[in-house]
């Protein structure tokens, strides 16, 4: 890194000091921020790919009218639609 050089080369002035510190916090949020792109890309991934690039939408609810004995009458966890 070229900034800590510099701040020792001229004796560690106060202001290249600073600049080297921010520098390095820049490169820390620089790191984190292309990890958490990576880790997000990574779990769209994963979710696209169980459904082969094609998201669809859930038909809980389509056939209410006909519910409790009628097909598709059973909701999220297991539950029975009651008309």
């Amino acid at each position: 890194f070229v900034m800590p050089q510099i701040s020792r080369s001229a004796g560690n002035p106060r202001s290249l000091v600073n600049i080297t510190i921010r520098s390095y916090m820049f490169l820390l949020g620089n790191f984190f921020f292309q990890t958490f792109i990576l880790y997000m890309i990574a779990q769209e991934e994963q979710v696209m790919d169980k459904f082969a690039g094609e998201m669809n939408l859930c038909n809980f609810g389509a056939e209410i009218q006909k519910c409790p004995d009628g097909p598709n009458c059973i909701g999220p966890s297991g539950t029975n639609y009651q008309n």
